[in-house]
């Protein structure tokens, strides 16, 4: 069983019309899509198709890659939640890929986004 949470450093986004992604192990044809990366190579990918039926969720320890199939409906929520959070984790569990997920810190209730003190950088439960 391999469970890995790493901070997002930086993002890129994707979007248009049957555009195509291959890693080698797994090839996709999308709508969007946001790649996600961390240190050390640590990467997430949110892939963002117009399937009412979307591919199963994938983590391969190996490669430190998570990947992610998303109704393309939810692009902006996560385009939002990268651009306006701080931090941004990724969680990736090889034995329940249902469970890939990105994940933000704890914030402070009412706080407006990079004008309180934020906590220290610490990862939230699950």
């Amino acid at each position: 069983m391999a469970i890995f949470d790493f901070k997002i450093q930086k993002y890129k986004v994707r979007i248009g019309n049957n555009l195509t992604d291959e890693y080698g192990y797994i090839s996709v044809v999308m709508r969007g899509m946001i790649d996600c990366l961390g240190f050390d190579e640590d990467r997430i990918t949110l892939y963002f198709l117009d399937n009412k039926i979307l591919p199963k969720q994938a983590y391969f320890p190996d490669k430190k890659h998570a990947i992610m199939f998303l109704p393309f409906s939810d692009i902006t929520l996560y385009i939002d939640i990268l651009r306006n959070e701080k931090p941004v984790y990724a969680h990736c569990d090889s034995e329940s890929p249902d469970r890939i997920e990105i994940i933000t810190g704890y914030e402070k209730v009412g706080e407006e986004e990079g004008r309180g003190t934020a906590a220290p950088d610490e990862l939230p439960p699950h």
